[in-house]
Formats: structure tokens, sequence, C-alpha cells
């Protein structure tokens, strides 16, 4: 019987490619393509802002591996309920209402700055730390 070569089939189309190598590169350069997002968004949104001990915020603090995967895997509810938590432990911060500004108008000024708004969580959680010097 002749094979009809209108009928799709795995196994003629396939036999040959390795899906797993396939998933392998895409999930790769899908990595390295957020990384390299949020890394602009990190440098464009810190540009201008000064560490809370002194000085501009150096790009090695910026581009570690931690705080580039707080950005791509806080959500902004996330964010916002580590930022209260650490907020409320912090040393003379003890009033919820100001906490609640300083996350509102940091935020504000994260949108204002074209961040994502899939960023917004994790960027506020960084602005509280490295601006702030909020423990995270």
């Amino acid at each position: 019987m002749a094979k009809n070569k209108d009928v799709f089939s795995f196994d003629d189309d396939f036999e040959d490619e390795n899906p797993s190598s396939e998933s392998e590169q895409i999930a790769k350069e899908f990595r390295q393509n957020a990384n390299s997002l949020v890394t602009h968004h990190l440098t464009n949104y810190f540009k201008d802002k000064m560490l809370h001990t002194g000085g501009s915020i150096p790009s090695q603090f910026l581009n570690s591996q931690k705080r580039i995967s707080m950005v791509l895997n806080y959500n902004i509810c996330t964010g916002v309920d580590h930022a209260h938590e650490r907020l409320e432990f912090s040393e003379g911060r003890i009033n919820d209402d100001e906490n609640s500004e300083l996350i509102v108008t940091v935020l504000h000024e994260i949108a204002k700055n074209g961040v994502p708004k899939e960023f917004a969580g994790g960027m506020l959680c960084l602005h509280l730390e490295l601006v702030e010097g909020i423990d995270f």
C-alpha cells in the first residue's frame, strides 16, 4: 500500500530530531532574553539612584543572578507583601501608613520609568534594599 504524502505522520517528520535538545535550546534562549530584558530595566531604573550607604549603585549589584531572579519571579503581590513584611520589622519604621506611602511612591516611580508591571514586585524590593537599606 502506498503512503499518502498528504497525511501527517510524526514518525516520518520527526524521526531524526531530538525534541529535548530543541526544547532545551529554546529554554536557554528564553532565559537569556529574559535576563537581558531585566538587566536593561535594572540599569535604566537605577542609573540615577544612590546606594543607601552613598554613591552610585554598582552594576555588579544589579546584575547578580539573585537580583535578576527576584525581578523575574516576584509578581506585584509577592513584592508588596515582602516589602510590607520587611518594612514592618526594619529599625526606625513603625508607621504602617508611612510604609504604605513609600511602597506606593516607589511603585509609581517604577511605572513612570517604563518598567513592565511583571517586574514591578521584584523592582520594588530591590529599590527598598539598595536605596532605602531594607534587608531582603
